[in-house]
């Protein structure tokens, strides 16, 4: 009996301990640090003052029962380049803002204009006219579907949106496969046009890519373009095209065509 009593004491004393620590305005949110896991471009000028500004954050708030979830969709709504990976706790009174600078990978045809977004096909931002992708710039998407002026900087395409999202991002996933990251992509990929489920990807070079039935099989096809590509000339490299299928008897294959 008297050892249920003290373990009865003991807990109300441990949650009164807790709700102390809790309200204490030691731990209350007074700084805020910004860091970045990569090399910001775009945001090369941002600041922990800026973030702080669009995040929001309640300083009355403990660093425990910090709202992080709701500071992240803050940021990243104001600033559409910002990734947001972490909101960590350093105690006694900070919070670390870590943050990662999405990178402009895809280029999308709007009614008057065009939108640039990321991997994740977050919009980054709109532009009027027509976009010329020339070496390291976003790759131009060439498709009959034309994204609704709906989309501004900071949300996100869904397929609904534009049905040929999934087939891009698997496009990316199978060059990422074969060590070619996006930097790689971007340097070598100037547009892609879908046509059906076939894709056309021009290179920077002038010559083309042409992956059939790009459903099936597309890490093993985008493999065998890359090494038809590395067995290429100078000269071969700057016209013609690479045709990728699937033989008759299943075997992914690709040949060179001087045309």
């Amino acid at each position: 009996m008297k050892t249920k009593r003290l373990a009865i004491i003991l807990s109300v004393f441990a949650a009164v301990v807790l709700i102390v620590v809790l309200c204490s305005t030691v731990f209350t949110i007074t700084n805020i640090e910004l860091k970045f896991y990569n090399t910001p471009v775009k945001l090369n000028t941002l600041t922990k003052d800026t973030v702080a500004a669009h995040a929001r954050f309640n300083y009355s708030e403990s660093v425990f029962l910090a709202s992080k979830k709701e500071y992240t969709k803050n940021i990243e709504e104001k600033l559409p380049y910002a990734k947001v990976v972490a909101i960590e706790t350093v105690f006694p009174n900070t919070l670390r803002v870590c943050v990662i600078e999405r990178q402009e990978v895809f280029v999308l045809k709007k009614a008057g204009g065009y939108i640039v977004c990321d991997s994740d096909f977050k919009v980054l931002r709109t532009g009027a006219g027509t976009f010329s992708s020339v070496w390291n710039n976003p790759i131009l998407i060439e498709s009959k579907t034309n994204v609704s002026d709906s989309f501004i900087p900071g949300m996100f395409l869904s397929p609904a949106a534009m049905p040929e999202i999934d087939r891009l991002k698997d496009l990316e996933g199978a060059f990422y496969q074969h060590e070619l990251d996006v930097p790689d992509l971007l340097a070598l990929v100037k547009s892609v046009r879908i046509a059906g489920n076939n894709l056309l990807l021009t290179t920077h070079d002038g010559v083309e890519i042409l992956i059939h039935e790009s459903a099936g099989r597309l890490v093993d096809k985008v493999g065998m373009a890359v090494a038809v590509l590395e067995g290429l000339s100078s000269a071969q490299r700057v016209k013609g095209v690479i045709a990728v299928f699937t033989a008759a008897g299943g075997e992914v294959t690709g040949t060179y065509l001087d045309i």
